[in-house]
């Protein structure tokens, strides 16, 4: 914590014990907090009396917690006259009336307080580490070849020496060494068309459906009359029909007279 943290928590630890609420206390130390870090220097010193307005800082976090100043500073000093606070980059002192100036926070105390806080711990971490079991990484060998291992090597014994003889290159189509290098051919592999640029457009023509021919119109035939005479009468025929005629009037017979 930095020292305004410390001065913060030594003016407001005594509310708690004095009846103080904890919503009360929690916001005195927030508004004492902002007030105090927004003083242009991080060291100060404050002088505190039970009967006079203490320093800004501390007025705004009463006012602003509802906790009247005498019932704070008899919650801090007591009965004493006077109280001075003084901090700065890594100490806080203090000093109630007029006794000795006591060391509230200091870099030597605070340090000791850090190493003594960490000494029970350090046999503990020894013999968690020591009760670990021990693992020791093992390799799995992989199968090789004669042939391979010779290859490598020879190209472990190339690059050694590639190494250590300066590297030059030479871009020149004169030397002897350099040979143009091609692409070897693959078989099988044929060059993709050429697609032209433009596309020409096929206007689609419409599609129609073929028309049903159409039947000649056939005319009903002239029906024809045909009689036929026969003892009862006369038969007509009319369109393959049988139609009977009326019966033909008998002839009259003579009539003979007897003498």
């Amino acid at each position: 914590m930095s020292a305004i943290s410390h001065v913060v928590f030594y003016l407001t630890r005594p509310l708690s014990g004095a009846g103080i609420p904890a919503t009360s206390v929690a916001t005195a130390q927030a508004i004492l907090h902002a007030a105090l870090s927004s003083q242009p220097s991080a060291s100060g010193i404050l002088s505190l009396a039970p009967l006079a307005a203490p320093p800004i800082p501390l007025l705004a976090a009463a006012i602003g917690a509802a906790i009247q100043w005498p019932v704070w500073y008899h919650a801090l000093a007591g009965a004493a006259d006077e109280l001075t606070v003084i901090y700065g980059a890594g100490f806080v002192k203090a000093r109630i009336g007029a006794g000795p100036l006591l060391d509230v926070r200091s870099e030597e105390t605070q340090g000791s307080v850090v190493r003594i806080s960490r000494q029970p711990q350090a046999p503990a971490l020894s013999m968690a580490f020591r009760r670990r079991p021990i693992v020791i990484p093992t390799l799995f060998a992989t199968p090789y070849d004669d042939n391979d291992l010779s290859s490598s090597d020879d190209d472990s014994d190339a690059e050694s020496d590639a190494s250590s003889s300066p590297t030059v290159y030479s871009l020149s189509p004169d030397s002897p060494k350099g040979k143009p290098f091609a692409l070897p051919a693959f078989a099988g592999v044929r060059p993709l068309p050429a697609v032209p640029k433009t596309v020409p457009v096929v206007c689609a023509l419409p599609v129609s459906a073929p028309k049903p021919a159409l039947k000649p119109a056939t005319k009903p035939a002239a029906s024809t009359t045909t009689a036929y005479l026969y003892k009862g009468g006369v038969t007509r025929v009319m369109t393959g029909g049988v139609m009977l005629g009326p019966r033909a009037p008998a002839k009259p017979r003579a009539t003979r007279i007897r003498a």
